[in-house]
């Protein structure tokens, strides 16, 4: 009985474990792709801003 018992608790130690490791991993992918879609926003906005910067020139050439 002592062994079935000792051997629940491994197995539930080892659960655990697994749990806390799938934990941390999804918590990782999420960083990963929030850190990707900020890179991504921001590449977006400085073509933005790059794209009105030469419309800017061209107005002015216009003149």
């Amino acid at each position: 009985l002592r062994l079935r018992e000792a051997d629940r608790e491994r197995q539930k130690r080892e659960w655990e474990m697994k749990e806390r490791h799938a934990e941390e991993q999804r918590t990782r992918e999420e960083e990963l792709r929030r850190r990707q879609q900020e890179e991504m926003a921001m590449r977006i906005r400085r073509q933005e801003e790059e794209l009105h910067r030469r419309q800017q020139e061209n107005n002015l050439f216009m003149q």
